[in-house]
């Protein structure tokens, strides 16, 4: 992704783009396979922002050997990144992953949910300590005055004329202040 591409992207039409960051450590990246390096995610967002596109960033938590200080280069690299919006899941093996085929883990795949739920744990951070980084990335996202400004600009106006972008804003609002309760 660069500059020229972004702007033949949204010269066609485009208006959004969502990316899979993963993680804001190297270390990680390159553990996951994921091909780029933080340099070029970053290259890619400012691409996309100079061109007017809006950006939706996915990261993941609990990725194998993951620490503490690991997670919260995440969490750094998600605030310089400042994302339109954000997805937090959690590293799940599904069947059939590199990840499952070399260490088959023991766990109840019919729990697997890697956004709502924690079925196995692959980092050196509790499920605990994991599931309050997801609660932090969301909350400090999603209830900054950046989002809000942001919202304002990009999709406030379509809830005029669309009653599931209304009822998107409220499921959503509530999701990220339940967070965390039972």
């Amino acid at each position: 992704m660069d500059e020229e591409l972004a702007l033949n992207m949204r010269a066609a039409g485009c208006r959004a783009v969502t990316m899979g960051i993963e993680s804001g450590d190297e270390r990680i990246l390159m553990l996951l396979k994921k091909g780029e390096t933080k340099e070029q995610m970053r290259k890619a967002v400012t691409a996309l922002k100079k061109a007017g596109l809006v950006t939706t960033l996915f990261f993941m938590l609990g990725n194998p050997t993951e620490s503490d200080e690991d997670i919260k280069a995440t969490y750094e690299f998600m605030r310089e990144l400042a994302p339109f919006m954000i997805q937090v899941a959690f590293f799940t093996p599904y069947p059939g992953s590199a990840y499952y085929d070399e260490t088959r883990p023991d766990t109840d795949f019919s729990r697997l949910s890697h956004y709502n739920d924690l079925p196995y744990n692959a980092s050196n951070v509790s499920d605990e300590k994991l599931l309050e980084w997801q609660k932090r990335f969301y909350r400090s996202h999603y209830l900054s005055p950046r989002f809000a400004l942001n919202y304002l600009r990009y999709r406030a106006p379509g809830m005029l004329f669309n009653p599931s972008e209304r009822k998107l804003l409220i499921d959503a609002t509530a999701y990220v202040l339940r967070l965390g309760k039972k």
